[in-house]
């Protein structure tokens, strides 16, 4: 019964992980943290010594454990999803209330994208060097010419 919760926590804590993750890098580790679960879960039961065949004890503690990564990567997307642990994103200010328009690059405040969007030549380098976001902010260093600069800016703020 115990090692049956510590697998199903194992699996909770790898599918909150997956959930939770945007980024396409933690399919690599958590393709190790699952190698090393699920071998930690066969070697285990497998040295048990047990009246039935070899390989059939590990099947309970393999199922709990992908159960367990359901159930938790669920919750997880559900958490990311619905940012309920409030964490905001670069360039979001607070988080609250704030909407955003996602670039290929970075994210910009959509208050911030319609004054991009507005400038002119003559005004453009001044409002991308202001930005809060030090991204956006680097851009006018990029860009020595303006009109590119500004065609950058309604690129990046493209609706």
């Amino acid at each position: 019964m115990k090692d049956g919760i510590a697998v199903l926590i194992v699996g909770l804590g790898i599918g909150w992980l997956a959930g939770l993750s945007a980024s396409p890098v933690i399919s690599g580790v958590l393709a190790s943290l699952l190698v090393v679960a699920g071998g930690l879960i066969v070697g285990r039961v497998e040295n048990k010594e047990l009246p039935v065949p070899a390989g059939s004890q590990a099947k309970v503690p393999l199922a709990i454990l992908v159960v367990g990564i359901a159930l938790g990567s669920t919750g997880g997307v559900v958490v990311r999803t619905h940012d309920l642990l409030g964490v905001a994103a670069p360039g979001r200010g607070d988080g609250k209330n704030v909407s955003t328009r996602e670039g290929v690059l970075f994210q910009v405040a959509a208050s911030e994208c319609e004054e991009l969007r507005n400038s002119g030549e003559s005004q453009i380098r001044l409002r991308v060097k202001s930005s809060n976001n030090q991204r956006v902010s680097r851009l006018a260093e990029e860009f020595p010419d303006d009109g590119t600069l500004l065609k950058v800016a309604r690129a990046l703020c493209a609706k």
